[in-house]
């Protein structure tokens, strides 16, 4: 109580169940931009707009994080959906709720393995353009196949927030992914083909990430 005298967590959470119970589809953040420009018009806010901005963000998301766990939601696929973005509160929960049934598939369960795999092997490395004359082997070829056409899909269920087919869709690549890393060396002796295969992997790893950071999915 001494560390919240002014009860900001119980309204928090009043807030993010009022709008997942009533499933209202709305942007939290548009809305803490809207109140802080009124303090601003008002001449009350003491510090910087993006400082403040960043401080209840945060706090909404620990509020969020905490509701959908209580509801019964696993905590990692909660943290997972939550880090790829939470500005509308129902849809974090929507997405939670389709990852979590995917999530206890045996089938996901590998692709959380290959998905950790391709970000560990490309997180220390920034983005490059994938050169298609320098795939030669099938297998990294059909690997940059299923991207191009995942980013597609992907661009197209999200527009319609139709997130499980986002899950499905990355599901499918399993096996390319599979035959991928076990065909390929990724860190090949041409420095060309390596830096290659890794912005390929690097582009994979941010679709892979654009509805929920799967990586951080227990095995």
């Amino acid at each position: 109580g001494s560390q919240d005298p002014y009860a900001l967590r119980r309204a928090a959470l009043g807030v993010v169940n009022i709008i997942l119970n009533s499933k209202l589809q709305l942007s939290t953040l548009q809305i803490v931009r809207d109140s802080i420009e009124q303090f601003a018009a008002d001449g009350i806010l003491k510090r910087s707009k993006e400082e403040v901005e960043k401080d209840v963000m945060e706090f909404i998301k620990a509020r969020v994080i905490n509701v959908l766990v209580e509801k019964g939601l696993r905590k990692d696929v909660v943290e997972a959906v939550v880090a790829a973005g939470y500005e509308n509160t129902a849809e974090t929960a929507s997405k939670a709720e389709l990852l979590e049934k995917m999530a206890s598939t045996d089938e996901f369960k590998k692709l959380v393995t290959l998905i950790k795999r391709v970000r560990n092997i490309s997180k220390d490395y920034s983005e490059g353009e994938v050169n298609e004359a320098l795939l030669k082997e099938s297998a990294e070829k059909d690997l940059y196949s299923f991207y191009k056409e995942l980013s597609v899909k992907n661009s197209q269920f999200i527009t319609e927030n139709q997130y499980g087919k986002v899950f499905e869709a990355i599901v499918a690549g399993t096996s390319v992914i599979n035959s991928f890393f076990d065909n390929i060396m990724v860190m090949d002796k041409d420095e060309s083909v390596k830096t290659n295969r890794v912005s390929l992997l690097k582009k994979l790893d941010k679709v892979f990430n654009e509805v929920a950071v799967i990586s951080m999915i227990s095995e």
